[in-house]
């Protein structure tokens, strides 16, 4: 029971509408809404979290934001102290179109209309910052050299998968625009209920474009020097097989039979143990960066399926010499007979690197004839 209009107990019964609102250009910030209705007035208020029922809550200070009626929201009914700012609040009448406080409301950006023209990620390279001037003329003139010779064969690697959201939702979207298989890199312990229902919501466990694979475990350092490692050198083994071993249950307690049996450890680095702990459980393959450590001699059948590529954790602070570098590295592999891999991470995309990605695959596709491979058919390659 709350305090409703003329100081009278009324109550309200929560309206939970569609998940995503837009209208004339504009969509709501956050994806869940609530508003409190007594027939057709009620309170509106904010609400935090993302995603489904599950995370819903009310606002830690859920100030009313003002009388919901007929459709139309009205700072009047409640009283002038109670009505507060809050551009965080999301409104949703019965008609999207009628809503009137534009505060909440942000412009969609048009080429990505996944993601509000503002969106920018917490962390980013400095070459995604913004689109560089010809970007797009040099990315055509060095793939363009490529055109001719053997058939580029290419799979994608997407890191630090652990939830939904706008940048998921935006990648998963590209990759199922293009009809392109991607290999999902999973942190198990990232999952929890909510978020397997966020995950799924965005990329369907029955939807053949996802590589379901294991990504360590908690993708926490565990090295008291160098460089980080949840699995390195200065790891014990008894640890190392513990996390691995309750991390492989999960995968397979969500995924089922869509969980591949492939490791990625985080930052691609691992130690001779992990491998020999890997193939103890019965993994078929890990995918790094790096060839194994010389002193790893795995079975023959155990395969390492390299990515050649990072897209979005490039250290480079000059965005026009770090993106002619990375126009080199990409023209290399293009060129080269053998499969290449690239590997991307969605929470470090910002518009530009969207746009980029988009960009990219319509030229592997319809330019250059790629072959896009799914790690499930890496894994049955022999050799």
């Amino acid at each position: 029971m709350v305090s409703g209009f003329q100081g009278l107990p009324i109550p309200f019964e929560p309206h939970i509408p569609k998940p995503a609102v837009r209208a004339n250009g504009y969509h709501c910030i956050r994806p869940i809404f609530i508003t409190w209705r007594l027939s057709d007035k009620g309170i509106v208020r904010s609400v935090e979290g993302q995603g489904r029922a599950a995370e819903q809550r009310p606002a830690s200070r859920p100030y009313p934001q003002g009388v919901f009626r007929n459709g139309l929201l009205k700072k009047d009914g409640v009283g002038a102290g109670h009505l507060r700012t809050c551009r965080r609040t999301v409104l949703c009448p019965s008609s999207p179109h009628r809503l009137r406080n534009h505060a909440a409301l942000k412009k969609i950006d048009p080429l990505r209309p996944d993601l509000p023209s503002h969106y920018r990620p917490r962390h980013f390279s400095a070459l995604w910052q913004q689109p560089l001037a010809g970007w797009r003329e040099k990315l055509r003139e060095i793939t363009g050299a490529g055109r001719g010779t053997s058939r580029p064969a290419v799979y994608f690697r997407a890191d630090d998968v652990g939830a939904g959201g706008r940048a998921f939702n935006a990648l998963c979207g590209i990759f199922r625009q293009f009809q392109v298989p991607i290999a999902m890199a999973v942190v198990p312990a990232w999952l929890s209920s909510a978020r397997i229902q966020q995950l799924f919501a965005i990329a369907p466990l029955g939807e053949e474009l996802w590589g379901w694979h294991q990504h360590g475990w908690r993708h926490v350092n565990w090295q008291r020097a160098g460089k980080k490692s949840e699995f390195g050198e200065q790891r014990p083994f008894e640890k190392q097989w513990r996390d691995i071993w309750q991390g492989q249950l999960k995968m397979k307690d969500i995924f089922g039979e869509r969980a591949l049996p492939v490791f990625t450890p985080p930052w691609n680095r691992l130690s001779a143990a992990t491998v020999k702990i890997l193939q103890e459980l019965n993994f078929s393959a890990v995918s790094t960066t790096d060839p194994l450590p010389r002193s790893v001699k795995p079975a023959p059948s155990f395969k390492n399926i390299r990515v050649h590529l990072d897209l979005h954790t490039r250290k480079g602070s000059d965005p026009g010499e770090d993106y002619a570098r990375l126009l080199g590295e990409l023209a290399a592999l293009i060129a080269r007979k053998e499969p290449f891999g690239i590997m991307v991470h969605h929470q470090r995309m910002t518009l530009f690197a969207f746009e980029f990605l988009e960009e990219l695959l319509r030229i592997l596709q319809n330019d250059l004839d790629s072959r896009f491979l799914a790690f499930e058919q890496l894994l049955q390659e022999e050799g």
